[in-house]
């Protein structure tokens, strides 16, 4: 039986059975998983010390490609999925790393490859498979409003940024906003409607949302240690009151997003309704900066390149 064999074997029986175990918690923190996955990165130094790095490599995408069968079997496939490019992503840092060391004391390369491997491989793990698309958003509200006959999507889109609440006021049945003559059964004769109305619309939609988000939280299996906070962003966010319901419903601290990182915004455009595109900008402008820092020849040969050329990328993306 050729040596790479029995790695590989290893590998994804590691793989399948971390899967498998971090389903189940011991604490807020930890989950049986923790206990298993480290192995994993044992199985490929060892690999990497005897039989060199070209083998662990192989091992390691061959020991991939057989864990994630096994995970998709014993585990959630968002689980599996982000646990597979997790590992793959930080094994093959660990063969890098572990052979660029490997001809100081034999402990450094064991140890420095292990602790950053393991980093990108936690940060890569405990965000993918919480990530998750919401099939329903602020858009959603202004279509509520819209639905009443005779607005507009632009006119509906103006009452929710100026006078939508999730709370009624004590005066807001008495409290007025104007809507086009036109429209008809919503008004009290004189073109005005009261505040109250305008909430009871824009309310059980929100909280349609918030209940979806809690909904796929407690889905994932991991309830007690994702979403701990919740950040509030976009233009559904300005809709006052928001912050309170999202706590009474998601039961965790909730609070506003703000533009960071980006000098010289105008005031209107410092509120959580530009928090995600100034965050992409701002992300944009860290890449070519990370760039700029560290120009690699394209022609640079050996592992020094390929270290360089991997250190930036853990920079851009991380």
């Amino acid at each position: 039986m050729p040596v790479i064999i029995i790695p590989i074997i290893a590998m994804a029986a590691i793989i399948g059975l971390s899967n498998f175990a971090v389903q189940y918690q011991i604490n807020d923190w930890l989950t049986w998983g923790a206990f298993t996955y480290p192995v994993a990165f044992l199985v490929t130094d060892l690999t990497n010390r005897v039989a060199g790095p070209v083998k662990a490599g192989r091992g390691v995408c061959a020991g991939f490609a057989g864990g994630v069968v096994l995970a998709l079997v014993l585990a959630d496939m968002r689980i599996a999925v982000a646990s597979g490019t997790a590992f793959l992503i930080a094994q093959l840092l660990d063969v890098a790393l572990f052979d660029l060391l490997r001809s100081g004391q034999w402990w450094k390369a064991p140890l420095v490859s292990t602790l950053l491997a393991s980093a990108v491989d936690t940060a890569l793990f405990f965000s993918l498979p919480f990530a998750a698309p919401l099939p329903i958003g602020s858009a959603h509200i202004t279509n509520d409003i819209a639905s009443i006959p005779g607005l507009t999507l632009a006119f509906a889109e103006r009452l929710k940024t100026r006078h939508g609440s999730l709370f009624v006021g004590p005066n807001d049945d008495d409290v007025t906003v104007a809507l086009p003559s036109f429209v008809e059964g919503w008004t009290d004769g004189t073109g005005q409607m009261a505040l109250s109305l305008l909430t009871g619309i824009i309310r059980p939609r929100v909280e349609e949302i918030f209940e979806t988000v809690q909904e796929i939280i407690d889905s994932s299996g991991h309830a007690a240690i994702a979403g701990r906070n919740v950040v509030l962003t976009g233009g559904g966010s300005l809709l006052t009151g928001i912050d309170a319901l999202a706590r009474d419903i998601l039961d965790r601290p909730v609070s506003l997003g703000r533009p960071i990182g980006l000098d010289g915004l105008k005031k209107d455009m410092s509120g959580p309704d530009f928090t995600t595109l100034a965050g992409t900008i701002a992300f944009a402008e860290r890449r070519l900066e990370a760039r700029h820092a560290v120009d690699v020849p394209a022609a640079l040969p050996g592992r020094v390149g390929r270290m360089i050329r991997l250190g930036r990328w853990l920079r851009e993306n991380f």
